[in-house]
């Protein structure tokens, strides 16, 4: 590999790490995670990952094992009584964030050595910046979700598929093939086999579509017979491959089924047929949804994407365009049909999206392709770079809602002001055909304006960590005990991962109302709204002791002010003088 090659990779896992533990876990899935992975370390379960009082099988247990087994090593570098509380909630959530960052540096280092060797160091280099620097990949590898680890295995699948296509199904290829595609089944269950299966369908629709457009007397017949044949010459490599992939699945399955009879099967009927049937936990879209969030997801690189795909088309006869052009096209198309959609889904296609967009950025490097120096491309880049300046700008909406004071404002400044400057390079360089350079602009401004928001802007915005300031409190206050602090109202799944895990969410809002103090923990983590629709009486038992306010992810991006409150001592009567005892 070149050197600039390998400089890319190093830069790229650089960014993945950089601020990892002192940004707050996100959303719901990742807390979800972490604290599965942190509780499967604390029991030495193995088998059957729980969250809190449920076992969460939802998905296979290759992403505990590879959370839980960083824990542990993050555990013996910096044990808990050398670290402060917030020392150790950093730790905790970097250490689950950890094989996410490993498996998209491994997956570059995939696609730079299958690229060097059929498609040369200059696409190489292209393929693994563009993949590395676009938005949905730097997210998925800094954060602790089961995306970043499939990627890796449904690649090194995807790239052994490639070999066969090309007739190259040697032993070590169909080895390699039949592990990745056993430990994706164990990541993520049957979505590397979909993969595979719907890049397969489009490669052989694209074959059906070029013969009959051909239609030539010359076009080579399907011979059967020799088909047949030469599918039964490869039958021992088939059966190595299915012994290879039961081998490594096959284990935890048996074991889940001893331990849990009959849940692997409810399993696939919730995971897998509700989520293709009906949108779960209000994950929806309309149709073309992906098609839309892909102009999102592989920023900025999808500024080139319509050239990119054009030119795939058009040279679909090349075998790494075609079939580069399938494995973004099937996965897609069955994306779309699964009714639960999340962003994140179709990362699959991104390191094809990339080899596509990588191949056209040469040509139009090299004067082969024009359609990036006309008019309409400028007034595009135009487009682009206002889009820029905008999320540059982004941090500022906050300021009405916490104002100055409660804001990091010089952070802000600086990534503002730096997202204008490369917007306005970016345009300036497209504007005089110097394509490159306007490419290494884009990838330079990804690397630092990430860079800038996991170091100085996302640590210091307090409102984005109201979890784990409130996980920090309950600890210092000493509710770590199971059964002493309930949260009402307050449903962020973060907030038992900062806590330390024996918080437990109470589902009845009115719990204060109908329940007697005697039926109380001792501590209580509660919003506004419910302390006040609490009755007098009920308040007169509490003690606030905190108040605290910022961004609730769970109540759909609401602010929300948030009070840890602690159940009064009940008071003893204590005999007057003179009396008896």
């Amino acid at each position: 590999m070149s050197k600039r090659l390998i400089l890319a990779i190093l830069c790229c896992g650089a960014l993945y790490l950089v601020g990892n533990g002192r940004v707050s876990l996100w959303d719901r899935d990742e807390p979800r995670y972490a604290q599965a992975s942190r509780q499967m370390l604390a029991s030495g379960d193995w088998v059957v990952p729980k969250l809190l009082d449920e076992p969460r099988i939802k998905k296979p247990p290759l992403i505990y094992w590879c959370q839980a087994a960083s824990m542990a090593a993050f555990n013996r570098i910096a044990p808990d009584d050398s670290l402060t509380i917030e020392q150790r909630m950093q730790r905790d959530a970097a250490a689950a964030r950890l094989p996410s960052s490993i498996a998209i540096v491994l997956t570059l280092i995939l696609i730079a050595v299958v690229l060097v060797r059929i498609a040369g160091k200059e696409q190489a280099f292209w393929t693994v910046l563009i993949f590395g620097t676009s938005g949905l990949v730097v997210m998925s590898a800094k954060m602790c979700l089961t995306d970043a680890v499939l990627l890796l295995f449904v690649t090194a699948s995807q790239f052994c598929l490639y070999a066969m296509y090309r007739r190259r199904a040697t032993w070590p290829v169909v080895v390699a093939f039949a592990i990745s595609t056993g430990l994706g089944l164990l990541t993520k269950g049957p979505v590397v086999l979909g993969v595979n299966a719907m890049t397969l369908i489009v490669l052989g629709l694209l074959a059906l579509v070029d013969r009959r457009a051909a239609r030539s007397t010359t076009t080579p017949r399907v011979a059967w017979a020799n088909l047949f044949a030469r599918g039964l010459s490869h039958l021992p490599k088939i059966l190595i491959a299915i012994a290879i992939i039961a081998a490594i699945c096959a284990p935890w399955i048996v074991f889940m089924q001893h331990r849990i009879p009959g849940g692997l099967g409810k399993v696939f009927d919730r995971e897998i047929l509700d989520r293709m049937t009906q949108p779960l936990e209000q994950h929806k879209g309309p149709p073309g949804y992906y098609l839309l969030f892909f102009l999102i997801s592989f920023f900025p690189w999808c500024l080139f994407l319509p050239t990119a795909i054009k030119i795939a088309w058009q040279n679909r006869r090349d075998p790494l365009l075609r079939f580069s052009f399938a494995a973004v096209v099937g996965p897609w198309l069955m994306f779309e049909c699964i009714q639960t959609k999340l962003p994140h889904y179709v990362l699959p296609c991104f390191p094809f999206l990339a080899i596509m967009t990588a191949h056209a950025l040469v040509l139009a490097a090299r004067g082969e392709q024009r359609d990036w120096q006309t008019r309409r491309w400028l007034i595009a880049v135009g487009a682009f770079s206002l889009i820029l300046i905008a999320l540059g700008l982004g941090p500022w909406a906050a300021l009405p809602e916490f104002g100055f004071e409660n804001l990091p404002f010089r952070s802000m400044t600086v990534v503002s002001i730096v997202a204008a400057f490369f917007a306005i390079m970016i345009f300036t360089l497209f504007a005089r055909s110097r394509i490159f350079a306007a490419a290494y602009t884009m990838a330079a401004a990804m690397f630092v304006l990430l860079t800038l928001l996991f170091t100085l802007y996302l640590p210091n915005a307090q409102f984005l960590h109201l979890s784990e300031r409130l996980g920090a409190y309950l600890q210092s206050a000493g509710a770590t005990t199971k059964g002493d602090v309930y949260m009402i109202d307050y449903k962020e799944d973060s907030l038992p991962f900062y806590q330390g895990g024996t918080i437990r969410p109470q589902p009845k809002n009115t719990f204060l109302a109908v329940e007697p103090p005697e039926k109380w923990p001792t501590f209580l983590v509660i919003t506004r709204e419910i302390w006040n629709n609490t009755p007098e009486t009920a308040k007169a038992r509490l003690q606030v002791l905190q108040t605290f306010r910022g961004w609730a992810y769970a109540a759909k991006g609401r602010v929300a002010e948030v009070m840890v409150v602690k159940k009064k001592a009940m008071a003893t009567s204590q005999p007057r003088s003179g009396e008896k005892k």
